[in-house]
C-alpha cells in the first residue's frame, strides 16, 4: 500500500489519540489511572506522527531520522502502560513508586543500543540505506529486540489480564451488575493489545510484506479510533481489591442468614433491581455484609451474582412456562432485572442447558395438547 494511504491512517489516528489524551487527562473518577492512559495514548500519537513524518519528509537526512530510530524503542513501555493503568484503576489507588519501577525496561534496553543512539546522523542513514532495515539496526539485533519487546508483552500481558479477571471475581460477589460495569471494557482493551502484538509478532517471524511495521501502528491506529473514546464514556465502580473479613466464626448461622435473603428476594423481588449490591441486601437483611457474602458462598457455593441471577432465572422460566404469555423473551428477562442480551443467554444457558428460545420451544411441546 501507499505512503498516502499509511499516512492518512496514521494521521487521523494520532489526532484523535492527542484530543483523546487531553480529554482522559481531565476525566474525573480514578483520576491517577486515567492521567496514566493519557500519557500511553499521548505517546502513542506522537509515535503516529513520527512515522507520518517518516513517510512524507525526506526520512533519510536529518533529525527526523534520528527520531525515527528511537521510535523503535518505545514499545518496550507500551505494555508497561497497560499493566500500570489497569493496577492503579482496579484497585482505586494513586501511582506509587513500584509503579514507575515497570518503565525501567525502556531506558534500560536503550542503554543496551547506546550505541546506535550515538551514531552520527550520515551513519545512520546510510546503514538504512544500505541494509533497509528500521532504523539501521543490524538484523540480530533488530531481531534479538523485537523478541525481548514480545517477551516483554507477553508478562505484562499476563499480569494485567490476571489483574482484570480477579477484579471481575470480587466485583460478580459485591454487585448483581456486574455486567454493566467497566470490566467488558477493560478485557476488551486488553484482547486489543493481543491483537496488536499478534501482528508484532507475525513482523517477526515472516517475512511476508504485508505484515511490516506499517500494518502493526495500523492496527494501534485502528484501536485509538473504536476503543479509545469509550474510555470516556465507562464508569468502573470504585471497589478496591482488598481480601475478604475474616470467616465467620458460626458456621451454623448460615441457614438463619439464607433463609433471611432468599425470603427478601421471594417477598421484595430485589432481584428486578439491576444495580442490586450485597451491602443494599446485607443493610435490609439486618446482617453484616461480610456473613452475607460468606452464607453464600461457602453454604450455597455461589457469588453474589450467581445467586442474584438464579433467581431472574427462574422467573423467567415461570414466565415462559406460561402459554399465555407471549411477550419477548427479552423483555422478561429485561424485567426480570438482566441488563443485556449476551449476560442474559449465557447465564440461561449455563444453567438450563439450553438457549431461552429452545427452553420456550421444548415448553410450549409438551404442554400443546394431542389431536384426539
Amino acid at each position: 500500500m501507499s505512503s498516502n494511504f499509511w499516512s492518512t491512517v496514521y494521521a487521523v489516528g494520532a489526532g484523535q489519540g492527542l484530543v483523546l489524551a487531553l480529554a482522559l487527562w481531565r476525566k474525573p473518577g480514578n483520576g491517577q489511572a486515567f492521567q496514566v492512559l493519557s500519557l500511553w495514548i499521548a505517546l502513542l500519537s506522537i509515535h503516529l506522527t513520527i512515522l507520518i513524518a517518516y513517510l512524507n519528509l525526506s526520512p533519510r537526512d536529518g533529525v527526523l531520522l534520528r527520531f525515527y530510530g528511537e521510535t523503535h524503542f518505545l514499545p518496550f513501555a507500551y505494555a508497561a502502560f497497560l499493566f500500570i493503568f489497569t493496577r492503579v484503576l482496579l484497585a482505586a489507588r494513586s501511582l506509587n513508586l513500584a509503579d514507575f519501577a515497570h518503565l525501567t525496561p525502556l531506558p534500560l534496553v536503550m542503554l543496551l543500543h547506546f550505541d546506535f543512539l550515538i551514531l552520527p546522523t550520515d551513519e545512520l542513514a546510510q546503514l538504512v540505506s544500505e541494509g533497509t532495515l528500521p532504523g539501521g539496526l543490524a538484523p540480530w539485533r533488530l531481531q534479538a529486540l523485537n523478541i525481548s519487546m514480545i517477551l516483554l508483552f507477553i508478562v505484562y500481558l499476563a499480569l494485567s489480564l490476571r489483574a482484570v479477571v480477579a477484579y471481575r471475581r470480587l466485583l460478580a460477589g459485591q454487585r448483581a451488575d456486574a455486567d454493566r460495569s467497566g470490566v467488558p471494557w477493560l478485557l476488551h482493551l486488553v484482547y486489543w493489545q493481543i491483537a496488536i502484538w499478534v501482528v508484532v509478532l507475525l513482523t517477526t517471524l515472516t517475512p511476508v510484506p504485508l505484515f511490516s511495521q506499517w500494518l502493526i501502528y495500523g492496527t494501534v491506529s485502528l484501536w485509538i479510533w473504536t476503543l479509545g473514546y469509550r474510555s470516556l464514556l465507562t464508569t468502573t465502580p470504585t471497589v478496591a481489591v482488598r481480601s475478604m473479613e475474616k470467616r465467620a466464626a458460626e458456621d451454623g448461622r448460615f441457614p438463619e442468614v439464607l433463609m433471611r435473603i432468599e425470603s427478601l428476594m421471594r417477598e421484595q423481588e430485589l432481584y428486578r433491581k439491576p444495580a442490586l449490591s450485597i451491602g443494599e441486601l446485607a443493610r435490609r437483611s439486618g446482617y453484616p455484609e461480610y456473613l452475607v457474602s460468606e452464607a453464600l458462598n461457602h453454604g450455597r457455593k455461589e457469588s453474589f451474582y450467581e445467586f442474584v441471577n438464579r433467581w431472574r432465572i427462574d422467573i423467567v422460566k415461570s414466565e415462559l412456562e406460561r402459554a399465555e404469555n407471549t411477550s419477548n423473551i427479552l423483555d422478561i428477562a429485561y424485567a426480570a432485572g438482566f441488563t443485556s442480551k449476551s449476560t442474559f443467554n449465557s447465564a440461561f444457558k449455563r444453567s438450563e442447558g439450553l438457549t431461552p428460545s429452545a427452553y420456550r420451544r421444548e415448553v410450549q411441546k409438551s404442554t400443546r395438547t394431542p389431536l384426539s
